[in-house]
């Protein structure tokens, strides 16, 4: 006798929540009747095996399977029976940013293929973030969870499943590069006048802000101004200040210079002494005493975009 199967409460995701609706377990738990060709239900059955299919449409509208298992359940006195899929992390990504299906079938013989209506947003739900979103991350590559990439720049597979995301990311299958790089809103800052974000997916690159160094040249306090003070004339062998009559030209020695105040040349008037120096400036390396680039203190870690 043919079997045919009605199905109700179709789906829902049973799952185990700790925080930010973090699933450690989770499935699609599954109940229905089984009811053969005279719309009778099908009780207290020990062993009915069923098969699950879980699968999304392409482009060309061909199945491309997500998920697919074989059961076996048991009905009670109406017929009532209950089952749950496993799904694995990775599957719920492309449960979740496709339009699937659940096909249920015995040797071939399709009873129930519907799609699922609820079931996409719950799973969606589970991952706790939506597609786009980007958030630090200290594993390695290798450690980057299902429904994720790594933003270091490479591209992804176009396909149904990372649609959206190549939407989002201005229908480009390239991951934004963001090693080395920290994140900043776009747009400008109300709050903080004059400053700009970088263009929705756009950078900046290095800039120094606009500022000055003072430099003190006042060093007054390391000349003298005092201009007092004298030279010395040397005497000749005779003691009188006069050598052959070289002071005045003349061969009177009473006009020397006789005493020893008047072998001093007078007092100059006041005068300054004036200091010169240049600013040496090391152009050949701008970086002596730095580094490569403007930064505060950081922790190194991962940027990791949702699918």
């Amino acid at each position: 006798m043919k079997k045919l199967f009605s199905f109700f409460g179709l789906f829902f995701v049973t799952a185990l929540l700790f925080g930010q609706a973090h699933v450690s377990s989770s499935g699609i738990s599954i109940q229905g009747i089984a009811r053969d060709a005279n719309n009778s239900a099908l009780a207290n059955i020990d062993r009915l095996t069923l098969d699950f299919t879980i699968y999304y449409l392409n482009s060309s509208n061909s199945e491309v399977q997500i998920l697919g298992e074989s059961g076996t359940v048991a009905t009670d006195d109406f017929g009532v029976f209950n089952y749950v899929i496993d799904i694995s992390n990775d599957k719920y990504v492309e449960i979740a940013n496709t339009e699937a299906y659940l096909k249920v079938e015995q040797s071939g013989v399709i009873f129930s293929n519907e799609k699922l209506q609820t079931v996409p947003y719950a799973i969606h739900a589970q991952n706790g973030v939506p597609t786009g979103s980007i958030l630090p991350f200290v594993g390695t590559e290798s450690q980057v969870p299902p429904g994720w990439l790594l933003c270091d720049g490479r591209t992804f597979t176009r396909n149904a499943i990372t649609e959206k995301l190549y939407q989002i990311l201005g229908n480009s299958n390239t991951t934004p590069d963001l090693q080395a790089a920290v994140l900043k809103g776009t747009g400008v800052g109300a709050r903080w006048s004059g400053y700009v974000g970088p263009d929705l997916r756009d950078t900046h690159g290095h800039q120094v802000m606009n500022h000055q160094h003072n430099i003190n040249t006042n060093i007054d306090e390391n000349t003298n101004e005092d201009g007092e003070h004298g030279h010395s004339l040397p005497f000749d062998s005779n003691g009188d200040g006069c050598d052959n009559d070289t002071l005045q030209g003349t061969s009177n020695n009473d006009e020397c210079f006789a005493d020893w105040y008047k072998n001093q040349m007078r007092p100059g008037s006041a005068h300054a002494h004036r200091l010169q120096f240049n600013l040496n400036v090391n152009t050949s390396n701008p970086n002596s005493g730095g580094g490569g680039e403007n930064r505060v203190y950081s922790y190194g870690v991962n940027w990791i975009i949702k699918i």
